[in-house]
């Protein structure tokens, strides 16, 4: 399957297929993501998961729990550049599983190479708070008051932002 999607991709890409014209004449599914995903993290392959997220998005294929690891596992990894997609998924789509808590935090730690720059960073972290908000109360709010601790005045103002809207 990651070759079809690689495939289809390079052809959307080079212009010689349209959305609709990929929509029409495939039918992915999420599990088809899920594996594509799978080899990507394996091979630390930027592209297939480039492709694959483009694909993901074509068909909406966001909406499974069966997605939740892998994409759990990519959001720490430095290699591609869908840290904010996948934080955006994890507010939108996954917010009603604490399992992602620890993962969020871990992300707040780990900011990719491409997010350090300030510029880049604060909107990334932005993102996190909010897809952190966005969990199970209490949950949601016992973790927001722990990113209080870590000492960063702008993370805790994001933070104190999220609490408020729960209180």
């Amino acid at each position: 399957m990651d070759k079809l999607i690689t495939k289809i991709m390079n052809q959307y890409w080079q212009d010689e297929l349209s959305k609709e014209d990929i929509i029409l004449q495939n039918h992915f599914s999420d599990h088809d993501i899920k594996v594509a995903l799978e080899i990507a993290l394996a091979n630390q392959d930027a592209v297939l998961a480039e492709n694959t997220f483009m694909v993901g998005y074509f068909f909406d294929l966001w909406a499974s729990p069966n997605l939740m690891e892998v994409l759990k596992k990519l959001l720490l990894e430095n290699w591609h550049h869908h840290h904010e997609d996948i934080v955006g998924l994890f507010q939108r789509k996954f917010n009603d599983d604490v399992t992602l808590l620890p993962v969020l935090i871990s992300a707040i730690h780990n900011v990719p190479n491409y997010l350090n720059p300030i510029d880049l960073k604060y909107p990334y972290l932005r993102k996190i708070v909010y897809a952190i908000g966005a969990q199970s109360a209490p949950y949601n709010i016992n973790t927001l008051e722990l990113l209080c601790t870590f000492g960063d005045v702008e993370l805790t103002k994001l933070a104190l932002h999220q609490i408020k809207k729960w209180i």
